[in-house]
């Protein structure tokens, strides 16, 4: 959840200088000299939409924020409260925009923050004397991040670190890429020998952000890989080479660049550290290098993701459906879907033709099928939009300043542009724009339809919103018999599915569910697992908090998640607990489905 991803980075870079307050659904960070807030978080769930909601709201001036930062929010907005900056966090696509926000708010208003005077005109090292705040406040830091080392007071720092440290004149939001660039150039030939091996965690790390004792660690390490031996590092040194390579530091050329980062992606992202978002931020920052150096458009393209690229294919067979096969257009929409279809009992037992009709449906639906005048892929996905696009905006890297006029068509549906100002933008699929509410609904009716065809697995309520469905599932019905030579085209089976639907519209027990109802109840031993997911369901659904008896039975809450989702998702078909704020609880919506199925009632 990306707020705690957000408390986690504020307890690791901001502990000495904030009170953090949790309560439920509100998370409170305050200013510890003045007691104010300058930051909180809530959560609510929003009954208009049926969805959680999550705002961040941040003591900020819009208008003080770089134009980078106010495009990457721009669609995120929502009206304000007060003085505070407010944002939609499900409209945040990248943590990393909200790490910058959060650090805007501190380098505003953390008066505990440290830069050197203004009037330091060489940059030499000189020995400065300690005030006793000072000292205590390093006590602080030090207490609230434990992976920081105590310094060795016996052991002398290098004399190049000193001056190193000496070449930062102010630290600022917009000082840390000039002060990373200088810095970083100074040592860029620096070798030590000094094992690190301890854990340390900094976002956007910088070298004057580090103690000595993990800068000469980081140096060490950054020699072995250097001389092509990698070994294990904290996440944050790692980035940091990265930065370097995207920089040049310790490049004689840009070919050394990118032959230097593919390495590094292989033999440590992938192979040591095992880091797959890291691997993937990686593989965007290798391509928006090649943009930012201006690369002739086919050896741009050969570094572009194969994430964007597997999303742009899947994209483009739903665009023209009419071109490809019921199994490539199953397998294009899946790719947007959350993938639970595959717990449905007819896709376990009947895969390849569940998959095959499946495709015909979506294919027939695509093709005829009109929304307000637009087709299904439209109104799904929305279109190609433009937007603005700023290369590695997210690392600490300095962009190339050259003028140019650029476009690099990618694909045909993905084109990035560079104007004469040296600003860049896209015109591709936005994935934050796709109606995934409705994409979820159109697989389930899917679901609902196969289920009741090939009489497997427990039925599912109709959904008036699907109805449109009905003939283009049907025509898909005898597209595939007489595909198969099936000439007995089963058509009362298709009359029987019909009139059932029109039957349980407006009513909440299937015919299944009536026939279970009305059976003897039978008392049978159960599994012991059986028996401990419906005593945590019941309990739910008197809205307890379930997280003290977990503990108490050592269940792992995700585990416990996906075991109770699997159970009854033949039944509802879709997840009906979710793990929100650290807590297991019971989506509403599906309330009633479920007391039916334990108590027999409405």
């Amino acid at each position: 959840m990306m707020i705690n991803e957000a408390i986690d980075y504020i307890r690791s870079k901001y502990a000495y200088s904030c009170n953090l307050d949790i309560q439920k659904n509100l998370y409170l960070v305050c200013d510890k000299k003045t007691k104010n807030w300058i930051i909180y978080f809530m959560t609510f769930f929003d009954q208009e939409t049926n969805m959680q909601k999550a705002y961040c709201h941040l003591l900020l001036d819009e208008l003080g924020l770089n134009l980078s930062l106010q495009q990457a929010i721009k669609d995120a907005k929502v009206e304000s409260v007060g003085k505070f900056l407010s944002l939609d966090m499900n409209k945040i696509n990248d943590i990393q925009i909200l790490f910058q926000l959060i650090d805007q708010v501190f380098y505003t208003y953390d008066h505990h923050i440290i830069t050197l005077e203004d009037h330091v005109e060489d940059s030499t090292y000189h020995e400065t004397p300690i005030t006793k705040k000072e000292v205590r406040r390093q006590k602080r830091i030090l207490a609230s991040n434990p992976q920081m080392p105590k310094l060795n007071k016996e052991e002398e720092m290098p004399a190049k670190l000193k001056e190193m440290y000496s070449l930062v004149m102010h630290n600022g939001y917009y000082d840390r890429i000039p002060n990373f660039l200088k810095q970083g150039k100074f040592m860029a030939e620096y070798e030590d020998d000094y094992p690190w091996v301890d854990d340390y965690k900094n976002y956007y790390p910088c070298y004057h952000d580090m103690p000595p004792e993990i800068l000469r660690g980081y140096f060490s390490w950054r020699k072995k890989v250097r001389e092509g031996e990698y070994h294990p590092i904290a996440t944050s040194l790692s980035y940091l080479y990265v930065y370097e390579l995207l920089n040049g530091i310790g490049c004689k050329d840009v070919e050394e660049r990118f032959d230097k980062l593919e390495e590094f992606l292989e033999r440590f992202v992938k192979t040591i550290a095992h880091d797959e978002r890291m691997a993937d931020i990686v593989e965007y920052w290798i391509f928006d290098l090649a943009l930012d150096m201006h690369f002739p458009i086919e050896r741009a393209k050969a570094y572009f993701p194969d994430r964007l690229l597997k999303l742009d294919r899947n994209l483009m067979t739903l665009k023209k459906v009419k071109d490809h096969t019921p199994l490539e257009i199953f397998q294009s929409l899946m790719a947007f879907s959350d993938r639970s279809f595959y717990k449905s009992p007819v896709y376990k037992k009947e895969p390849e033709k569940t998959k095959e009709i499946a495709g015909m449906i979506i294919k027939n639906a695509f093709v005829d099928y009109r929304i307000k005048k637009k087709t299904l892929f439209s109104f799904i996905f929305k279109g190609q939009r433009s937007k603005d696009y700023f290369p590695l905006y997210n690392a600490l890297y300095e962009r190339n300043k050259e003028g140019e006029v650029l476009t690099y068509d990618i694909d045909p549906i993905r084109i990035y542009h560079l104007n004469q100002y040296n600003n860049w933008d896209i015109k591709a699929f936005q994935i934050n724009k796709f109606d995934y509410k409705f994409l979820k609904g159109f697989i389930r009716e899917i679901d609902r339809f196969l289920r009741a065809y090939l009489e497997i697995g427990r039925k599912l309520k109709v959904d008036d919103a699907f109805d449109f469905m009905e003939p283009y599932e049907e025509k898909a019905i005898k597209e595939y018999e007489e595909k198969h030579k099936l000439m007995d085209i089963n058509l009362a089976s298709l009359q029987k599915i019909r009139y059932e639907a029109a039957l349980t519209r407006e009513s909440l027990l299937t015919e299944e569910e009536k026939e279970v109802e009305q059976q003897p109840v039978v008392e049978e031993e159960k599994d012991v697992q059986d028996h401990m997911t419906e005593v945590i369901i019941k309990k739910l659904l008197k809205n307890e908090d379930v997280t003290s008896f977990l503990q108490e039975h050592h269940l792992f809450m995700e585990v416990v998640a996906d075991e109770i989702n699997e159970a009854y998702y033949d039944e509802i078909g879709d997840n009906i607990v979710e793990i929100e704020d650290n807590k297991l609880v019971f989506i509403e919506d599906y309330r009633e489905d479920i007391e039916e199925l334990l108590y027999g009632r409405k």
